[in-house]
């Protein structure tokens, strides 16, 4: 029987992304396998998540706060020296997945431990930590835990929205 574990991998710097279960196989696709308006809309739609992540900061967390850290995140990508991951912060941030996945994993570490541990990552070796199957399953389920959060802070928002929908005539 086949794991239902997946892992996946970004190597930014071979410009490919694999995904692999065992007993399964592995996919892998290059950036340079895919032509213009596929790469494109990779890309549009990695932007539309990254940005969008941002607004995922937890509970009791107004709109307008959502909004600046998309902002901030967005003003990071496009600036003059545009960065995916903020400045000072090595290669993960505060409050990163991978960075509150290892918090889980590794009560005895400190926060301090685990950021220092991390900043002397490179993406690359952060990736591949991503795939390693307890950390992914982790992350996976920090990923559930703030979707059902984020959908109870919008209950209101989700709630007027579909009464709008409601009254369309």
């Amino acid at each position: 029987m086949a794991s239902d574990r997946m892992s996946t991998i970004v190597d930014v710097e071979a410009k490919r992304v694999s995904f692999s279960a065992p007993e399964l196989g592995e996919i892998t696709i290059y950036l340079n396998e895919l032509n213009s308006d596929i790469n494109t809309r990779c890309c549009l739609h990695g932007l539309k998540q990254k940005i969008g992540d941002a607004a995922a900061i937890g509970k009791g967390v107004s709109m307008a706060e959502k909004f600046i850290a998309m902002r901030e995140v967005a003003e990071r990508l496009t600036g003059e020296n545009g960065l995916w991951n903020k400045a000072g912060k090595g290669t993960c941030s505060k409050g990163g997945l991978l960075f509150r996945a290892l918090v889980e994993l590794y009560p005895d570490k400190s926060a301090e431990q685990l950021r220092a541990y991390l900043s002397k990552k490179t993406l690359s070796e952060q990736a591949t930590l991503r795939g390693v199957g307890k950390i992914a399953a982790v992350i996976e389920e920090l990923k559930l835990k703030d979707a059902e959060n984020g959908a109870e802070e919008n209950e209101e928002i989700i709630d007027t929205m579909l009464d709008e929908l409601d009254g369309l005539e």
